[in-house]
Formats: structure tokens, sequence, C-alpha cells
């Protein structure tokens, strides 16, 4: 039996359970689907949520929550949590719900809102609605408070009014809202705090929608951007005396009574080595604050690189393809140059030949009916052009041509 159970998706009520069969996969969560997933558990064994959930209907959600507890209180077990990208809204009301241990990955995102409505209708019935709103968030509250160990009113906080309060799993982990970091056994490094700054700020200029998606990544951020303080450095230890020095035993007196000889004075001790004073924290910090102080621009460089390289391309084809347009448009013009100069030769000629002022030698006639008519008017328009626009010298020097034309352009 499995005891992992997913709620992946969106939240839906039971109303909404007959369109199961048209919905993606992991993209939505019914409680008819726990209940299912609940009577396969095995009982002898806790149950785990896997929750990745951007939220939904709070009916839903709470018929989920209760679901599970009397499963628990059937069994005598207990429900842990596993949260996977997100648990927003909804889902982090049902992530935070149970009494088992809550664990994160590294990117988690969770957001407590108020629980929102549609209503219509009379003012009594308006009225009707927000008191039902506040009887969810009280249940909201409620959930909070309990997970972090503080009252209601504290909770009530995180989702006043129109605040949407977004936690990543180092905030998680630090208010006692989940216990562990999937994959690693280490709390997770903070960032420099100003790798980060103008996140929010940066999401704007794009006009990104203010959703729990969007939001969450602006949260993360900010909380990415807040590290711990570094620790004060451990002073050295005070180094130890030297050892006073063993005095000498009084020497016997001697034999003769001679005067001894002057002892050699002894040699001054060394004194100690100062030890070496603590390096001063503050040029460390700047030190390493330095690097991360550029950051921000670094990333706002990164940024302009990347649109500059994605524009670059589009620029060099919308050049192209303007200087082809205006070659296209040159050769139209001269086309049409050309033909309307053949259609006034083909009329000049017209003339001529109706009035006879073009009367060749007799000769036999090129025949047309092998070239097309374009073709040869295009040849006479070049022999009247080559004999300086005079069509009798044209006629002249090329009198097949000439008769060809005739036939063409009759």
């Amino acid at each position: 039996m499995n005891n992992r159970i997913p709620i992946n998706g969106v939240i839906l009520d039971a109303g909404a359970y007959a369109l199961r069969p048209y919905i993606v996969r992991d993209t939505a969560t019914f409680p008819q689907d726990v209940s299912g997933a609940l009577a396969n558990c095995d009982p002898a064994r806790d149950i785990i949520l896997e929750v990745n959930s951007p939220g939904g209907v709070c009916s839903a959600g709470f018929t989920i929550i209760d679901s599970v507890n009397d499963w628990c209180c059937a069994n005598g077990r207990k429900c842990h949590v596993e949260i996977g990208a997100q648990a927003c809204s909804m889902a982090a009301v049902i992530a935070f719900a149970f009494d088992g241990d809550v664990a994160v990955h590294d990117g988690t995102m969770v957001m407590f809102h108020s629980s929102r409505t549609l209503a219509e209708g009379t003012a009594s019935q308006i009225r009707d609605a927000a008191d039902c709103l506040e009887v969810i968030d009280s249940a909201i509250a409620r959930t909070i408070a309990r997970r972090i160990g503080k009252g209601e009113a504290e909770a009530r906080e995180w989702i006043a009014g129109t605040k949407e309060t977004f936690l990543g799993s180092k905030q998680l982990i630090a208010l006692g809202l989940a216990g562990s970091v999937i994959g690693t056994a280490e709390e997770p490094p903070a960032a420099p705090a100003v790798a980060l700054k103008g996140f929010r700020s940066f999401v704007a200029s794009f006009g990104l929608r203010r959703d729990a998606g969007v939001m969450a990544a602006v949260a993360c951020a900010e909380e990415l951007a807040d590290p711990e303080p570094p620790a004060d450095p451990t002073p050295p230890a005070d180094p130890t005396p030297p050892a006073d020095p063993a005095q000498p035993a009084d020497p016997a007196p001697p034999a003769d009574p001679a005067p001894p000889a002057e002892p050699a004075q002894p040699a001054d001790p060394t004194p100690p080595a100062d030890p070496t004073p603590p390096a001063d924290p503050e040029p460390a910090a700047q030190a390493a604050a330095a690097p991360a102080a550029d950051i921000k621009a670094i990333i706002d460089s990164a940024v302009a690189s990347a649109v500059a390289v994605a524009v670059a391309p589009l620029n060099d084809r919308i050049t192209a393809l303007t200087g082809e347009l205006s070659a296209a448009t040159a050769r139209a013009t001269a086309a049409e140059a050309a033909l309307d100069a053949a259609k006034r030769t083909a009329d000049d000629l017209r003339k001529n030949i109706v009035s006879g002022a073009c009367k060749p030698p007799a000769t036999k006639a090129a025949p047309a009916a092998n070239r097309p008519a374009g073709e040869v008017l295009s040849d006479w328009y070049r022999a009247v052009k080559a004999c300086g626009g005079s069509m009798q010298e044209a006629a002249r020097k090329h009198p097949e041509l000439f008769e060809a034309a005739k036939v063409a352009a009759l």
C-alpha cells in the first residue's frame, strides 16, 4: 500500500468533480481523490501528503483536512507533509493543518492570504458573505498560530486586508512551520544583502501579474537578500604566562674561607611574544560586501545583454527585409518605366505605319510568329534608341526587325 497522497494543481470542490475525466492529470485535486487514496492507505503506517498547489476552493480544502484528520484519529496515526515547489492560499492551510512533521525543499514557496469570494444580492446577503469570510479567516489564522506557537491575533496580521505573506524555506524553518529541508542537512545558505535588491521593482518593470507564482519569486528574492549578520570572531586565548624558574638551593659553606667567586649574572629571560591581535572584522565584512554591491549592476547588465542578444537578430532581419523591399520596389519601378516606353514605341510605330512615314525597302519580313510580341517590341525599342530615336533610321538599318515589330504591334 502507498501511504503517499499527492495534492497537485488547483484544489476544486465536489461540485466540479464531473469534469474530472476532462482535466489533465496532476493539474487539479478533488476531495474525492484524497478520500479514495486514504481508503487504500496502510493503517499501520503514517501518511504523507505531497503538496504542490497554488490553492483553490476553501470548502474543498477544509473537506480534505477533515478527511485526513478522521483517518488519523481512527487509526492512531499522524499525517506528515512534504511541500514541493509551492503551497499557496488554501494549499498552505492544508500543509500546516496537521500535527506531523513538515518538510520543504530548498526552493519551496508558501503564501498565506485572507479568503476571497464573489457575492451579489441585497445588502444583507453581502454582509452574510463577509461574515462567512471572517469565519474562514479565523480558521486560517488558527492554523498558522498553532504551528508557530503564537496567538490568533498575531497570526491574523499575516492575512490582514489584502496582504499576502510569502515565506521561503529558510523563513519556514526559522518560524517553526517546517522542520527540515529535503535533500540537505544544512540550513539553506543566505545570499548577500544586495544580491537581489530591487527584485520587486524589477518584476513590476516587466508588467508581470501579482499572482502567487510571481510574488513567490519576489518573496524568495527578499528572503535571500536578508542574511544573518556574521558572527563575531572568537578572541584569541590569553597566552599562558611562563612558569617561575625554580629557586636554586642554598650552596653549602665552603671548607676554605676563601671568598666565593662572583656568580655570573643570569641572562634576561626573553619576554613572551605578544599574542597576535585578532583581525578587525570590519574590513573583512567590507571586503565580502564589496563584490556583492555590484551584483545588482551585474544582473542589470546581464538582462540588458540578453535583451540585446534577443533583439539583434530581429533588427538584422528587419534591415535585410527592408533592403529587399527597396530593391524589389526599384525593380518594379524600372519594369514599369520600360513597359511604358515600350507602349509609347508601339503607339508611335502604329502612327507611323498608318501615316506611311515608315516606308522601308521592300524585303521579306522575318516571321514574328516564333517570337513573343513583347520581345520583338523590346528589340525594336532598343534599335530605335540606338538610332537616336529615329524610327526611319532604325527601319532602314533593321528592315526585318521593323517588319516583325509591325506584325507584333498590329
